[in-house]
């Protein structure tokens, strides 16, 4: 007897291909979705760069022999930072540090300047209290390209005619905040080291070296 030709013998090889192709797609939708949620939940560091450069109204002192400010002084003495491309900054949303030799001091919104700090140069205010930071009369406080502000000192002096060995003979801007015991100061033609931090990550959005 003659027997019939099977015509279904390769039917099974061909649906376990086709099943395998099915499971690798699946498998593969599955992987780049949850990559996909992965990596858009990752927010990305703040991108933006700052010409910074120091503001010197005028360093004036009745008596040079000594560390002491003129009290008040009224010099709108400070470093300006200006924003020159990258991301929309707030001001609400940096701090700003300063470094020298082995002092370091650090600025934000919710510091507040010395109440004998009084310089002319209009500042943003907080809840109706001054702050160390000026941008021209606004209280506008989102930098964009092209925009700036300027950290304030409180004051300043010159002891350039000291006798005291004690006494760091040169030109020196002060921050005295409110809130802290401790004062900071900045000698004219000294490396001064300044990072701009985004605050609530911490990370630096950048860092550099200037000279008062």
């Amino acid at each position: 007897m003659k027997q019939t030709p099977k015509y279904n013998d390769a039917v099974s090889p061909v649906v376990g291909v086709m099943l395998m192709l099915v499971v690798t797609i699946i498998l593969a939708a599955v992987v780049s979705g949850f990559a996909g949620g992965v990596f858009s939940s990752v927010e990305t560091p703040t991108q933006a760069t700052f010409s910074v450069t120091p503001v010197i109204d005028t360093i004036t002192d009745t008596d040079q022999t000594n560390a002491v400010p003129d009290s008040p002084s009224k010099a709108n003495n400070g470093i300006q930072f200006r924003h020159t491309g990258g991301d929309t900054i707030f001001l609400e949303d940096i701090t700003i540090q300063l470094k020298s030799d082995d002092k370091q001091m650090n600025f934000n919104l919710a510091t507040k300047p010395n109440t004998s700090s009084i310089v002319t140069a209009p500042v943003v205010k907080t809840g109706g209290e001054n702050t160390y930071f000026s941008m021209g009369g606004t209280e506008y406080t989102e930098l964009n390209a092209g925009d700036a502000f300027t950290l304030l000192a409180d004051s300043c002096y010159d002891s350039t005619k000291a006798t005291d060995s004690a006494i760091v003979k040169g030109r020196f801007l002060i921050w005295s905040p409110a809130s802290s015991s401790g004062t900071f100061t900045a000698q004219t033609g000294k490396d001064l080291t300044y990072s701009i931090i985004e605050t609530a990550s911490g990370t630096t959005i950048q860092r550099g070296v200037i000279k008062i």
